[in-house]
Order: structure tokens, then sequence, then C-alpha cells
């Protein structure tokens, strides 16, 4: 499916339309989530059905 981004206004829509959600917590100073990223969106782009935010 795709990756976006959640805020406090798509939050709750976005849990309620879809059946699986993962999500990513991550701090832009943290050296390994900024190393993760790119790992997170290649998974997120071969992922077909499943919602990463």
């Amino acid at each position: 499916m795709a990756l976006m981004a959640l805020t406090e206004e798509n939050f709750e829509k976005t849990i309620a339309e879809n059946e699986i959600v993962i999500m990513d917590f991550w701090a832009q100073w943290c050296g390994p989530c900024r190393q993760y990223g790119p790992i997170f969106e290649s998974v997120a782009e071969e992922t077909p059905g499943v919602m990463f935010a």
C-alpha cells in the first residue's frame, strides 16, 4: 500500500479504515531511526493491503 504521515486529524480515520496499520515512531535526531526509515518505506511499497504510517 502506501506510506502516510499520521496526524492528530487523520489518526482515528486511518485506524478505522484499514485492517492492518503498522506505525513507525521515530525522532529526527535518532541515528538508528534515520537508518531504518528507507527500509520501512521500501517494505511499505512492497506490501499491498497494509497501511504503513
